[in-house]
């Protein structure tokens, strides 16, 4: 198993006749063929990825995860502010203790005329396209994750949920 799992994760890029595995993890004589770039290889970290992670390492570090829970609540309060003073949508504000993303549950009432998932049809079609979570759109709930949102983009979102309250 060791063997081949080594194997996986090997760069081949080499010849055969030139390849010289250690012997005590991979027996070259078990194999007919040069193995070339293994499952493992397409999982290879580039030095992209290293500096990605570092800087975003580096921004939590100094911005701190709390900032951005702050951030997040005062989308989803600004939400809940927004929508919840009419019969068409009920909202829900899920603040998770401790470490986690706060998220807003949209419950499109049925005097709308609509359901969750027609709104999901139509604001998919948008340029640029709204994404809603749609995985309790059986329940006729949205729910919107604020982790990649500002204010603007949470308004234009709005306009376009009480679009619907219009038509």
């Amino acid at each position: 198993m060791i063997s081949s799992a080594a194997i996986q994760c090997l760069d081949t890029d080499i010849i055969w006749e030139t390849w010289n595995p250690p012997q005590n993890l991979i027996d070259k004589n078990m194999l007919t063929r040069l193995p070339r770039n293994g499952i493992g290889r397409g999982f290879k970290v580039g030095k992209e990825e290293i500096v990605g992670l570092l800087t975003a390492l580096k921004l939590n570090v100094k911005n701190g995860f709390q900032n951005d829970v702050k951030k997040w609540i005062d989308i989803i309060n600004h939400v809940h502010n927004e929508l919840n003073d009419n019969s068409y949508f009920t909202t829900k504000k899920l603040i998770p203790e401790g470490e986690g993303v706060p998220l807003i549950e949209i419950k499109v009432n049925e005097e709308l005329g609509v359901s969750a998932y027609e709104i999901v049809n139509k604001l998919k079609i948008l340029d640029p396209p709204i994404h809603l979570s749609e995985k309790r759109g059986h329940e006729n709930i949205l729910t919107i994750n604020p982790s990649n949102l500002n204010l603007n983009e949470t308004n234009i979102i709005l306009d376009e949920l009480k679009n619907f309250i219009n038509r």
